[in-house]
Order: structure tokens, then C-alpha cells, then sequence
């Protein structure tokens, strides 16, 4: 009797593993859910600032500042809210902002803390990597926080943020954007898994197909699991953009399309869309990559270039690229099909009439004010002064090309629609200092002759990304002579760009205006002359702030939004709608760095659960021999 019930029980194990083997394999070895969400409601509520201190030995500190290009990672202890993460890993980030500040007096720098460096099973909450930003080339501090906020109600994959005060060692340093890093919590919460390849741009990462051979792309590097990364998804998605293919099969088109849209509507040249075709990701999943929003500290003008061309002109929504369009396929493939092409201005349209033509950036900039002035006015190491904060938010604030540090001389390209500044602006075409008058639309005029002769300056990446894509951008960083104070004459105010913006984008659609450079070159002939001109002194782009190199940032859900109009009044809540992250239940962000992770503690679930099967089966078979050994005795 006996016998049959440990043969009994043994039959239900060997039926439990090949349930088990069998779930594995069904489930694509998208691994188990071994991730909390819960930094996202306990930490970041936009509707607060987050305080965070930072201990670190002075030695340290003092070494990180000192050598803040290198980018090395100290150990330090990070106090959020109250809640204490000893032995975390914490070093400068930055591009732009990196070079200027490290070649400054000043020490404000950006941070990227990652809470397993040193202890893999640690994490904030579930979240393992936190990036902490500046504000770089923002007096309004809002230009960030605001873009995201957009992107999120757009339904873009975008991270978790929030403002920070950020002390070091106890000492108030500044007011900071904390956001998410882009690690397995984000993927989880965004995606639903994290078994898909993470791809970082950098700069010149043009997309355009070069080739199988995945040396031919060195500034498209992969974030996630190196070993496993299939190299051949992204051939077959820059094949099908070269084709204008199944793009479909490859591309989730909406994601780029959105994207499109946002960094043109609002004026974010930092971006794929211009000269340094950089900060943004791409994330495949099961063959299909989606373009992940990044880095907008720049937006609304804050990068240079947002001035009126001679046909009054401030961007052309159809060629929305500082290079020549067909250098940007991921764009020039999806505006040459007109279904995509009327889906990308019913987009643009969506954000003039929800955002930039609406009440909602006047209470949205009004809210961030009351939250953060008192912040801003204590900051002790603002790049701005507060007079100019208050400023900067509805209208152009003058840069100094004088002071070399402190608050001032991070500006940027002026935004300058005064007929009265044309004058000045001839004079200094023989000058290193950007021409306001020239916009997104005259960078297209020389992009191809700057190629030819930039070509033999380039290192030996050996591919079209880093040759025909970035020829033009090493002619923009020629002109970078002094880490401040040298990018432009104004930084232009957050609301008045959004309201040039609206008035620009709905008229090109509307078909008042051209949306097209040729287009437009045909009808205003003779403005292309005095455009060609005045192009020779800007070297194929507006100029960038002091200091750029190019250099993407290291390493930075989807919630269901609900209806916007919510956020459209004077009562508005800046925090995430609340709702769902899509298709991916309570997840969050627990673990190292490799994006295999999850797979692999998946495995190790599994793997254990099965060897413990197995070792039950074998004590009762042994048993059972024993027994009928005994019996035969």
C-alpha cells in the first residue's frame, strides 16, 4: 500500500516538472516578476520635492569634482526621504552640461546613483538606478519636467521623475530633476518584461543602414545583455527604413511618430533631429523597437537655432531636422508614407491645441513655480540668477559673455523674432558667435558641402552613422572656444516659444505657410541668397552651448493617462494620472545592471523548484528499492 503511494506521489511530481518545463517554455523565458513598483508612489509625487543628502568622504568628493570627466564612481551613502541606502555607487554624468561645468568654477554637476554597484540585491524600493539632473541651459528649471510631462500624457514609455533637493553632506547643494534611470523597473513597467535589447545612442547615431555588420555602428551601443543581443533585428529595422519596407514589422511606428512630433513642436533640437542625432533609446521587443523619450533639458528653444529664417520661418514641420532629412531616416522613411505623415500632424495638432495653444503650460508652469521658488531662491549653485528664473519663463533673459562662472554664462541661442536685430546679426557672421536669425531650415543649405570636408576629421568608426551623419556636427563644435558664456546672445522664454510654436505649426498646417524647405526656397528666392551668406558663419548649425561634446549621457511607465482637459485648470494635479502600467501588473525595478537579470533569476526559480522535485522523486524511489530490498532479505 505504501508503495503505490509513493509511486502515486512520484507520478504527480514527474507531472508538476513537465508543468514546469512546460510554463518555461511557453512564457519565452520572459522570466519571473521578481520586481516592486513601490519607489514610484513612495518617492516620486510631482506634487512634492523629494529631499535626497548625499554622504560622501571628502576625499571623495573632492576627487569626483576634480576628475569629473572621468566618470568614476565613488561609494557613498544616499538619505531619500528619510529612508538610508548605505554602500551605493554614485558618479558625474552629463554631456554638454559635463564638459561646461567641469571646465567652470562651479561644482554643480549631475549625478547618476546607482543603488546595487556594490550590493546587487539593493535597490530604492525596487529601483536600482537614480539620475539626478542639473538643469543645465534651463533658467525656468521647468523646460524637463514640463516635456515629460507631455510625453506621458502622450502616452510615450516615459520615466518616473521629480524635483529633488539635493544636500552633500548635510549642506544644501541645488534643486535637481531626480529621473528614473532606464533599467529593468522601467522595462518592467513600461513593457511588461525586460528580455528585449536596450540600445543607447550615441552621437551621430543616424540609423542609417550600413551594412549587417554591427561594427559598422559604433555609436548605436547596446544597454542590455551584450552576450545575447541579437544585432540582426536591428539590421533588418535599418534595412526596412532603407527600403521603406515593412517598417511596421520592425518599428513601432507610433512610438517614433510621437516623438517626432514633440521634440519639433517644441523645439528640441538636442535630439535625434539634430546635428548631434543623439539622446534617445531604442527598446526591442520580440523584433519591433520603440523609441524611448530622453533628455529634454533643452527643449523649448533651449539649444539654439529657434530664430525666423527669411520667410519668417522658425521650423518647418515636414523637413523638422537641422541635416539634410535623408541623413534622419527614421524620419524621412515615415514622412514619405502619407499615412504616417497625416498621423504625425494630427499629433503635432494635438499638442498645439492640448498644450501649446491651451491654458495648460500657463498653469502648468504657474504650478512648478509655487513648487519650486522657494527652492530656486536658496539654491546655492545656480547657473542663473532667480531674476532670471522669474523671467525666463515667459520671455527671453540675456546671457553674459563675461562671467566664467557662478550664475550665469550657460546661455544659448537667442530666440529672435525683432527685425531690429538683423543688422547686428550680418556683423557678426565672421564671428564663432551663432547667428539667431538662422534657423533649422539654412542648416539644410551646407549640410552637404560641410560633409565632404569634415569627412577626413572623423575617428575610425568606419560607418555611414559616423561619416555622412556627423561630417556636418564636428564643424559645430570648431566654434566651442571657452567652456561659458560663448552660446548666444538670449535663452528664450518657455511660454514664448510655446506661443510662436502654435502660431508657426498651425499655419503650416493649415497650408498658410510652406512645411517644407524646398518649398519654401522656391517661394522666397531671393531670402536664400542673404540665408546663404550668413550660413558661412555658422558652419552648418545653430551653434550648441559652451562646452558640447556630443557626448550621450550614460544610462538614462507607461501609465493609462485619462483625459488631459484634468490637468487644464488652475487646480491641476502635476502627478501621474492614476492607472495601469501597460500590460505589465505590479512591477518595478529591482536588480544590477544586466537586463538579463530577471531571465536569469527566473532560472534560478525554476531551476531550484525542479532540482527539489527531483531530489523528493529520488528519495522516494530509494525507499522504495530499500523497501523491496528489505522484502527480498
Amino acid at each position: 500500500m505504501k508503495d503505490k503511494k509513493l509511486t502515486l506521489l512520484i507520478s504527480f511530481m514527474v507531472v508538476f516538472l513537465c508543468a514546469i518545463v512546460g510554463i518555461y517554455s511557453i512564457s519565452g523565458n520572459k522570466g519571473v516578476d521578481l520586481y516592486s513598483d513601490a519607489y514610484i508612489e513612495k518617492y516620486f509625487d510631482r506634487d512634492k520635492v523629494m529631499e535626497i543628502n548625499i554622504e560622501i568622504d571628502d576625499s571623495d568628493l573632492k576627487d569626483m569634482n576634480e576628475n569629473a570627466i572621468k566618470e568614476e564612481f565613488k561609494v557613498a551613502k544616499v538619505t531619500v526621504d528619510g529612508d538610508a541606502y548605505g554602500n551605493v555607487g554614485i558618479r558625474t554624468k552629463g554631456n554638454s552640461s559635463l564638459t561646461s561645468v567641469a571646465n567652470s568654477d562651479s561644482d554643480r554637476y549631475s549625478y547618476k546613483i546607482n543603488f546595487d554597484k556594490y550590493n546587487t540585491s539593493q535597490s530604492m524600493e525596487g529601483l536600482t538606478q537614480l539620475n539626478l539632473n542639473n538643469c543645465y541651459s534651463d533658467p525656468s528649471y521647468m523646460r524637463e519636467f514640463i516635456t515629460y510631462s507631455i510625453c506621458e500624457d502622450m502616452g510615450l514609455a516615459t520615466p518616473e521623475f521629480a524635483y529633488a533637493k539635493v544636500s552633500i553632506n548635510g549642506e544644501y547643494h541645488g534643486l535637481y530633476l531626480a529621473v528614473e534611470g532606464l533599467k529593468e523597473s522601467y522595462l518592467e513597467n513600461n513593457f511588461g518584461d525586460v528580455t528585449g535589447d536596450l540600445y543607447k545612442s550615441d552621437e551621430g547615431a543616424s540609423l542609417q543602414y550600413n551594412g549587417d555588420d554591427s561594427e559598422s555602428y559604433s555609436n548605436l551601443i547596446v544597454e542590455s545583455d551584450k552576450k545575447t543581443a541579437d544585432w540582426s533585428k536591428v539590421t533588418k529595422l535599418l534595412k526596412s527604413l532603407d527600403t521603406g519596407e515593412d517598417i511596421e514589422k520592425y518599428l513601432d511606428v507610433d512610438s517614433v511618430l510621437k516623438n517626432i512630433a514633440i521634440n519639433t513642436a517644441l523645439l528640441n533640437l538636442d535630439s535625434y533631429q539634430g546635428n548631434f542625432a543623439h539622446n534617445y533609446y531604442l527598446y526591442e521587443q520580440d523584433g519591433v523597437f520603440s523609441m524611448l523619450p530622453w533628455d529634454f533639458n533643452m527643449s523649448f528653444g533651449g539649444f539654439g537655432g529657434t530664430g525666423k529664417s527669411g520667410d519668417g520661418q522658425s521650423i518647418y514641420i515636414d523637413e523638422p531636422t537641422t541635416s539634410n532629412l535623408e541623413d534622419r531616416p527614421l524620419i524621412s522613411a515615415l514622412l514619405k508614407n502619407e499615412t504616417y505623415k497625416t498621423k504625425y500632424h494630427e499629433y503635432l495638432e494635438e499638442i498645439v491645441t492640448k498644450y501649446l495653444g491651451s491654458d495648460y503650460l500657463e498653469n502648468m508652469t504657474t504650478k512648478v513655480h509655487d513648487l519650486i521658488v522657494s527652492y530656486v531662491k536658496e539654491d546655492p549653485t545656480a547657473f542663473y540668477t532667480y531674476e532670471e528664473f522669474e523671467k525666463n519663463i515667459t520671455s527671453s533673459i540675456e546671457s553674459s559673455n563675461d562671467d566664467k562662472g557662478g550664475n550665469k554664462g550657460f546661455g544659448n541661442q537667442e530666440f529672435n523674432n525683432k527685425d531690429s536685430n538683423d543688422e547686428n546679426n550680418e556683423n557678426k557672421s565672421d564671428e564663432k558667435e551663432v547667428n539667431a536669425e538662422l534657423t533649422l531650415s539654412e542648416t539644410k543649405n551646407n549640410a552637404d558641402s560641410q560633409a565632404v570636408d569634415n569627412n577626413e576629421d572623423k575617428n575610425n568608426t568606419n560607418n555611414k552613422d559616423s561619416t555622412n551623419n556627423n561630417e556636418s556636427d564636428d564643424k559645430s563644435k570648431e566654434n566651442l572656444e571657452s567652456p561659458m558664456g560663448k552660446g548666444g546672445k538670449s535663452i528664450p522664454g518657455v511660454l514664448e516659444v510655446a506661443e510662436s510654436m502654435s502660431k508657426t505649426i498651425k499655419a503650416q498646417l493649415s497650408g498658410e505657410s510652406s512645411s517644407t524647405k524646398e518649398t519654401s526656397d522656391s517661394e522666397n528666392s531671393s531670402d536664400n541668397k542673404d540665408m546663404k551668406e550668413a550660413d558661412e558663419g555658422m558652419n552648418g548649425m545653430p551653434e550648441p552651448p559652451e562646452g558640447m561634446d556630443g557626448n550621450t549621457p550614460p544610462g538614462m511607465g507607461n501609465m493609462d493617462k485619462g483625459d488631459t482637459n484634468n490637468k487644464q485648470n488652475g487646480n491641476m494635479k502635476m502627478d501621474r494620472n492614476q492607472g495601469s502600467p501597460k500590460e505589465a501588473g505590479n512591477f518595478g525595478g529591482k536588480g544590477g545592471g544586466s537586463m538579463s537579470k530577471t531571465t536569469a533569476c527566473s532560472k534560478l526559480v525554476l531551476g531550484g523548484t525542479s532540482m527539489l522535485v527531483m531530489s523528493v522523486m529520488l528519495v522516494c524511489i530509494s525507499k522504495i528499492n530499500r523497501r523491496k530490498f528489505i522484502k527480498s532479505k
